[in-house]
């Protein structure tokens, strides 16, 4: 495989496209509590220390040292999240739903300074990481929504995934967070705080702001759903339960929305 200079973009001249390379690594992915029913409590405080120390690395590194300083735009990461996510919400919208621009517009005029530009994955939870025998991180993967931009948000969309056993419902799909030997959320948030340095005074607002995307992105998964597409999301793939867990997404970003300022909702 030629080399490349860091800077230089991936090189055409091998394949005649863009391409990048890639190892096996060999290890256990938790996609959820059953993969993590045989660790004990030091195994999963491990993982999850692991969890937050992998990110916090990808907070703190200089893109520039590593040849991904042109990996995208270093500023305005949430204002750009917002344009995106409201045009994939009005390209697959099927209903009447205001809450979606009432949030929107609150979100931006509410947007926190960001604190620092770091290697943003975008969608970083433990079942797109493999566990090594040591219940270390070995890999990250499912790098495509990878940018430059805001760890603290990109932490807390990661953290949302971070079910505590009690909790009724999952930001995704079942959390293996959810085997009760693992620490509890806010003890995640905790520990990012400490190891990061990030003011995380803001997380109501990085909450909301989650919340309203993710439900902008599963209002897409019901619109493929009307078109005939397969699968959906745990617990049913039909289209009332698909909308169904978009209300209740928005009706948690206006909660937190709420407590940024008086809210519409």
């Amino acid at each position: 495989v030629q080399r490349r200079e860091p800077g230089s973009g991936l090189s055409q001249d091998v394949i005649g496209a863009e391409f990048y390379v890639m190892g096996f690594a060999e290890g256990r992915i938790l996609r959820g509590p059953d993969d993590a029913k045989d660790m004990d409590a030091e195994a999963c405080r491990t993982a999850a220390e692991s969890l937050i120390d992998v990110q916090v690395a990808m907070a703190k590194l200089d893109p520039d040292a590593v040849g991904l300083g042109d990996l995208g735009r270093r500023e305005a990461y949430v204002e750009r999240q917002l344009a995106r996510w409201l045009r994939q919400f009005e390209a697959s919208k099927g209903r009447d739903l205001p809450v979606v621009y009432e949030l929107h517009e609150t979100l931006s005029k509410h947007v926190p300074a960001q604190q620092a530009c770091g290697l943003v994955h975008g969608d970083y939870r433990f079942d797109n990481t493999v566990l090594g025998p040591d219940f270390r991180i070995r890999a990250v993967l499912d790098w495509e929504l990878c940018t430059l931009g805001d760890p603290v948000a990109d932490f807390v969309w990661s953290v949302l995934y971070w079910t505590d056993p009690e909790e009724e419902t999952d930001f995704g799909s079942p959390s293996p967070t959810r085997h009760p030997a693992f620490p509890r959320r806010a003890e995640a948030i905790r520990m990012y705080t400490e190891r990061s340095g990030f003011d995380l005074s803001g997380i109501d607002y990085y909450r909301a702001f989650s919340w309203w995307k993710m439900a902008c992105l599963v209002e897409g998964v019901a619109a493929r759903l009307r078109a005939g597409a397969a699968g959906g999301l745990g617990g049913g793939s039909d289209v009332d339960h698909v909308l169904a867990r978009v209300d209740a997404m928005l009706e948690n970003a206006v909660a937190c929305a709420a407590k940024l300022c008086p809210f519409r909702g």
